[in-house]
């Protein structure tokens, strides 16, 4: 179990903090990106990822080496936080394009069809897979029940709300009154009951 609780911290720590920063840059610098073109932007947005990537490895152990071990306390609410996760990720998948996925509507608008999602699980949360980030990081954080979990969760909380707020300044600027309208009326983040 100890072994399990290890890789997936590590395994988080490894993409979480790339992932991150990759949707922090692309939100926030979308008009370089745009100028740069969609081929050239993945291909700087990756190396930098896989360059932060190979940075956590590097300093695995001493990330990695406040273990609390495993509580089996944890590991009920660990579940019900993943699998409200994977249930908001699933209804979120169902209306989204691979294309959306990986970003291409913000590095090249031109090349993707420009709809306003607000059908389904669209209908209730503005960003449902930010939601679906946090709530899934809460549960793998409290069953690798470590140190550097623990601390970078609130980072990435805060970092979530951060690219939440570059992307609806850059849906705002595609849609305008559309997904102004839309903001108004659908919450960020918490569903309303």
């Amino acid at each position: 179990m100890d072994a399990v609780r290890y890789y997936l911290g590590l395994i988080v720590l490894l993409t979480g903090i790339p992932a991150l920063v990759f949707w922090l840059l692309a939100h926030g610098m979308i008009r370089t990106w745009r100028r740069l073109g969609a081929a050239l932007s993945y291909t700087l947005l990756f190396i930098l990822m896989a360059a932060l990537g190979f940075a956590v490895y590097l300093v695995r152990a001493p990330l990695m080496a406040s273990d609390f071990g495993t509580n089996r306390w944890l590991f009920a609410p660990a579940l019900v936080f993943y699998a409200a996760s994977a249930v908001i990720e699933i209804q979120t998948r169902k209306q989204l394009a691979l294309g959306v996925l990986v970003g291409l509507p913000e590095l090249a608008p031109s090349r993707d069809n420009q709809k306003l999602l607000h059908e389904g699980i669209y209908a209730r949360l503005r960003h449902p897979r930010y939601l679906s980030f946090i709530l899934g990081l809460l549960g793998v954080t409290l069953f690798v029940n470590n140190l550097a979990l623990y601390l970078f969760y609130p980072i990435f909380v805060l970092l979530v709300y951060v690219v939440t707020v570059l992307e609806e300044r850059e849906l705002l600027d595609r849609f305008g009154a559309a997904y102004a309208e839309y903001r108004s009326r659908v919450p960020r983040l918490m569903p309303r009951p």
